[in-house]
């Protein structure tokens, strides 16, 4: 452990966030993404999910269809309708859901889950328009890549599936983080204690990889580290 991490005000095994890498037990998610299965239920952590918390995955799905739709009613590209959109939005003073996000400048699980897709033949008018926000927002000089969220919408509205049901799929991908943090509190920490939002550290496995090899470790930020994201 580093002497940031030791001096944390608490650490966990489970996860660390740095900017454009998220591990799990020492494992880059986007190397276990399509190569690990697991199963588990924690009701308390699913009914905290709502519409302020993991509901950009169905509001992005619905502003890249009126993305999409847009591009197709008035025959222009796809960039031009989502710059279209945006401006409306921006006027609106409302923000593009599933793009940018507090740590990561590049999400590594954005471009795997992409790439799953593409394998699966999935790249529809939802991804399309996805690519085409990034774009605008690129040009004009805002750094607001897509994340995993608005990733996950895009391909969820590509498969035919009806934004209603995203909260649900975000439910099922972030239960087995919920198993994991539920036991670790049972069994390592006090029963009552002051929990810091910022002070934390990890104290899990080093990096490494699912196929054996080694990974490139990453330096402690002790800021950053812990952060469900």
């Amino acid at each position: 452990m580093s002497e940031a991490d030791k001096n944390a005000v608490w650490n966990t095994a489970v996860t660390r966030i740095e900017p454009n890498r998220v591990a799990v037990r020492g494992y880059d998610i986007a190397e276990l993404m399509g190569r690990a299965s697991f199963g588990a239920a924690v009701a308390a952590g699913i009914m905290s999910i709502n519409r302020h918390h993991g509901g950009a995955i169905e509001d992005c799905a619905r502003q890249l269809k009126a993305i999409a739709d847009c591009a197709t009613s008035q025959s222009i590209s796809m960039e031009d309708a989502a710059t279209r959109i945006l401006a409306t939005m921006k006027e609106k003073g409302n923000r593009m859901p599933g793009f940018g996000h507090r740590y990561h400048t590049k999400d590594p699980r954005t471009a795997r889950l992409f790439e799953l897709a593409r394998e699966a033949g999935v790249d529809g008018a939802h991804m399309q328009a996805a690519r085409a926000v990034e774009k605008s927002f690129a040009d004009a000089k805002k750094s607001l890549p897509i994340n995993v969220d608005g990733a996950i919408g895009a391909i969820l509205a590509d498969l035919g599936m009806n934004p209603a049901a995203f909260n649900g799929i975000f439910m099922i991908a972030r239960t087995p983080g919920l198993v994991a943090h539920v036991i670790e509190e049972q069994t390592r920490e006090k029963p009552m204690r002051r929990i810091d939002p910022v002070n934390h550290g990890y104290d899990g496995p080093p990096a490494r990889s699912i196929s054996g090899g080694s990974s490139k470790s990453q330096g402690p930020n002790p800021k950053e580290k812990g952060e469900q994201g």
